[in-house]
């Protein structure tokens, strides 16, 4: 049984506003009532039906009350000749108000393409001869400048060994008599001097030490008391052979090598001092302490600073 409910699902689906889950639920039902899906049918037959009357009765309000108005050929025909005539008119008079009218040359017909293309094509000759004269003036004046050229090389050619001949002798002459005054500064060695190395180092030998050291030297002037054999010398000379240079750019450093120190921009030789401790040497040169390590290039003076210094060679 079709109640009101049914009848508004079925124009929702005939007006096409039912969607969602009301749609599936609206097609689930047509397929399983059968008398529900000819209801349905019968309602969209009648919204169709009701839609092509509207239609038509829209059709005949509209061609009955808007009147249309049909043209014949010679309406036509007469239009376009109107038109043509109102195009000619506008033509004329835009000649008759161009600039070229102030020349008195009043035409309300011209062809104006025709006479551009005309001087375009005098332009284009007039540039083309001006091109072939130009080529025809450089080739003449290359011709002139090469001639020219060739003099002028000429005459440069000679004035330029002129001038090296005389460039050389003077030249040669500034040589010899700049050869003869320039100086050239080297290194100078001021002195030479053997310098003894102070030893700070205390040895603190145990007793068994010492025993050992006694005994040998007892064994050896027994076995052969007549060999006066040497002490056992450190393994550090007690003396440096030191050489003091004064460098012409004010270099200050040093240069260790075995038993040879040299020294650069020291101006006081005499008060240099050479301390050795923990077979480290160091140098004081007035307040200055440094270390001197054994090096074959020549390295720059490191002062030590205050807290560096150690307590025995204060």
């Amino acid at each position: 049984m079709i109640n009101a409910q049914d009848h508004i699902l079925i124009e929702r689906f005939v007006e096409g506003t039912l969607t969602g889950s009301g749609l599936k639920e609206f097609q689930k039902r047509m397929t399983g009532d059968d008398s529900f899906k000819s209801e349905v049918d019968f309602y969209s037959l009648l919204f169709s039906g009701i839609t092509l009357s509207r239609e038509q009765e829209l059709a005949h309000f509209i061609t009955s009350n808007v009147s249309v108005k049909q043209y014949t050929p010679r309406s036509v025909i007469a239009i376009v000749i109107v038109m043509l005539i109102i195009i000619a008119s506008g033509v004329g008079v835009w000649n008759y108000l161009e600039k070229d009218a102030a020349s008195g040359n009043k035409n309300f017909f011209t062809f104006n393409f025709l006479s551009k293309q005309q001087s375009k094509t005098a332009t284009v000759s007039a540039i083309e001869k001006q091109k072939t004269e130009k080529k025809n003036s450089t080739k003449e004046n290359r011709m002139n400048e090469s001639s020219s050229d060739e003099n002028t090389k000429e005459s440069l050619q000679a004035k330029n060994d002129s001038a090296k001949e005389i460039y050389t002798q003077s030249h040669t002459a500034d040589s010899l008599s700049d050869d003869e005054n320039i100086v050239i500064k080297k290194d100078e060695m001021i002195s030479s001097v053997e310098m003894a190395v102070v030893n700070r180092t205390k040895e603190q030998k145990t007793d068994a030490e010492k025993a050992k050291e006694s005994l040998t030297k007892e064994a050896v002037e027994r076995l052969n008391p007549g060999a006066q054999l040497p002490e056992q010398e450190s393994s550090r000379s007690n003396t440096l052979q030191v050489e003091f240079w004064l460098s012409p750019v004010n270099y200050k450093g040093f240069k260790l090598v075995k038993n040879k120190l040299v020294l650069f921009g020291i101006d006081r030789p005499d008060a240099v001092k050479l301390y050795s401790l923990n077979d480290q040497l160091y140098m004081q040169y007035g307040q200055m302490f440094s270390k001197l390590n054994p090096t074959y290039d020549y390295q720059s003076f490191l002062a030590l600073k205050e807290s560096e210094i150690p307590p025995q060679l204060k």
